[in-house]
C-alpha cells in the first residue's frame, strides 16, 4: 500500500470505550470474525463477543477496553490487560501488559491503525511501569505472525503452545 492511501498516524485518537463503546467494540470483532471466515479462516467464535462474555473477559483479565478513531469512526479496538493467565504464567507475568482482541474494520485494513494501536499499548506499559507488551496469536496464520515480526514483537518460548484446538504462539516486545 502507498504512503498516500495510509491516514495520518496523528489522526488516529485512541479512547477508552465507555458503555456505547462495548457494544461498537464487539461489532468491530464480529466483523472482523465474518472477514475471517469468509476467507476459511475462523479465529474467533462468535459466541465470545456478546456483551457478557466480553465484560467476563475483561474482568478475568483485568482487562480495559479501548477504540481506535479515525474521523469520529470508530475504526478498532483492542483490549489491554494487566493479566492472562491462560497463556501467559510465571514470575513475570506481572511486569507486562498483554494485548488482546486486537480487531480493525475492513474500511480500515492495511492502512497502518494496527501498527499505531500497538505503539500506543506500547506506550501504555510504558506509563504502567511495565518491561514488556505480550500477546499471542493463531500459529496457524503466517501472515499475521510476519505483521506481529514486523511491529517489533519478538517470537518467544515455545514456538506453539497448543491450548485445546488453538495452537498459539506468543510474542513479547521490550518497552
Amino acid at each position: 500500500m502507498s504512503v498516500a492511501n495510509q491516514p495520518d498516524m496523528r489522526m488516529v485518537h485512541i479512547e477508552a470505550a465507555d458503555d456505547v463503546g462495548v457494544d461498537t467494540a464487539i461489532a468491530i470483532l464480529l466483523e472482523a470474525t465474518n472477514w475471517l471466515i469468509s476467507q476459511n479462516d475462523e479465529m474467533w467464535p462468535h459466541d465470545w463477543f456478546t456483551r457478557e462474555n466480553m465484560l467476563k473477559f475483561m474482568d478475568e483479565r483485568e482487562g480495559d477496553l479501548y477504540l481506535a478513531i479515525i474521523d469520529d469512526d470508530p475504526v478498532g479496538t483492542v483490549i489491554l490487560s494487566r493479566g492472562n493467565v491462560i497463556y501467559w504464567t510465571g514470575p513475570e507475568s506481572d511486569e507486562a501488559l498483554y494485548v488482546n482482541r486486537l480487531a480493525i474494520r475492513r474500511s480500515a485494513a492495511g492502512k497502518g491503525v494496527a501498527k499505531a494501536m500497538l505503539d500506543w499499548c506500547a506506550k501504555q506499559a510504558t506509563v504502567a511501569g511495565k518491561k514488556s507488551l505480550r500477546l499471542h496469536c493463531s500459529a496457524k496464520r503466517p501472515k499475521l505472525c510476519a505483521f506481529y515480526d514486523s511491529a517489533g514483537f519478538t517470537r518467544t518460548g515455545p514456538d506453539t503452545i497448543e491450548h485445546g484446538t488453538f495452537l498459539c504462539a506468543h510474542y513479547e516486545m521490550q518497552v
